[in-house]
């Protein structure tokens, strides 16, 4: 054989070669984003770290869940936002390389929308269009109040707003079922009061579902806060919540500032940061303004899609927490009474 004869064959097979491991790259590629798409087994996201700003943790999981109970005893109040939520069909599953020149699979995807009413201590749950499917996907009827009861000894310390220390809990499950689906939840309970906001997800019979709520409630004050002096009371603490129509974390700032002399509320959410992506989201502010604070310390405005519904809770009205949603942003919030106020 000649040299020039071998270096030909040579050549031809590392051709072949190259073209074999593109063929393969390819199909490697096609299933990394189908399993990414729903064809390997669906995961929430990785939790993102707090926002710029947010301090140190002042507690453990373990002290606020010691002090829960106690808390739920005395619960006379349970606030839910709307469940907003995805649902759509995954790809069967691939048995083999795929084709490399096939189009990705089309995926079904569904928005839906559940409306809440609360009363007491539970919400009831009610399906906008054709939402009701969904609940066949791991959507509750309703919430009640242990639902509140989502803090544990293992919920991890996340970091702490104007002396509110954020937990995270997770609850993942190797088989995703309606009745126990995937859980990833952050919120913080105070002294009378806790808030959370949760991002779930369930698969069943070849479907996947996503879904996003919040829910606030306590030992309502039961009074409108009083001034000890000629001035306005101020509440101080964090917004805790998500894109409404898709997993988008978000943080921010929650002012609440209460007029004695009309009776009226101005919440102020600001500073909202997009966890997920790592920089301020794209509507950095939301508030509401003059909103009613009824006789038994309790306040709402608004109608779905731009409401806010909250009250005081403890004695001396030292908290408040309550649930919030405005320009394609639903969250939960708790804050904590000022110094001097």
């Amino acid at each position: 054989m000649s040299g020039a004869t071998g270096f030909k064959r040579r050549e031809r097979r590392a051709v072949v070669r190259a073209s074999w491991l593109g063929v393969m790259s390819m199909a490697v590629a096609s299933l990394l984003a189908l399993s990414a798409c729903g064809g390997g087994e669906p995961r929430l996201p990785s939790p993102p770290g707090p926002a710029p700003r947010t301090g140190t943790p002042g507690e453990t999981g373990g002290e606020q869940a010691a002090r829960v109970s106690g808390i739920l005893f005395r619960t006379d109040s349970l606030l839910a936002t709307r469940v907003h939520g995805q649902r759509r069909e995954l790809p069967p599953e691939v048995a083999g390389l795929p084709d490399p020149l096939a189009p990705p699979a089309e995926l079904e995807r569904q928005d839906f929308l559940f409306d809440a009413a609360c009363g007491g201590v539970s919400c009831s749950l009610t399906a906008v269009g054709d939402a009701g499917e969904a609940s066949d996907g791991g959507v509750p009827d309703g919430f009640a109040l242990d639902e509140l009861d989502w803090v544990t000894r293992a919920s991890s310390a996340w970091g702490s707003r104007h002396g509110i220390t954020l937990l995270e809990a997770q609850a993942d499950v190797r088989e995703a079922k309606p009745d126990t689906p995937d859980m990833r939840s952050l919120g913080a309970w105070m002294d009378h009061s806790g808030f959370v906001f949760s991002h779930a997800l369930s698969v069943d019979e070849g479907w996947e579902t996503t879904w996003r709520y919040g829910l606030a409630g306590g030992d309502l004050a039961g009074t409108r806060p009083a001034p000890l002096r000629a001035f306005d009371l101020v509440w101080r603490g964090v917004l805790i919540g998500s894109s409404a129509n898709g997993y988008l974390p978000l943080q921010g700032e929650a002012v609440l500032t209460y007029d004695a002399d009309d009776r009226s509320l101005d919440a102020v959410f600001s500073d909202i940061y997009d966890l997920a992506n790592r920089r301020p989201h794209s509507v950095p502010l939301v508030r509401f303004d003059n909103v009613p604070v009824g006789l038994d310390g309790t306040f709402e405005a608004g109608l779905g899609g731009n409401r806010i519904a909250g009250g005081f809770y403890g004695r001396g009205h030292l908290e408040s927490v309550g649930t919030m949603e405005q320009l394609g942003i639903v969250g939960t919030f708790g804050a904590r009474r000022q110094e001097g106020g």
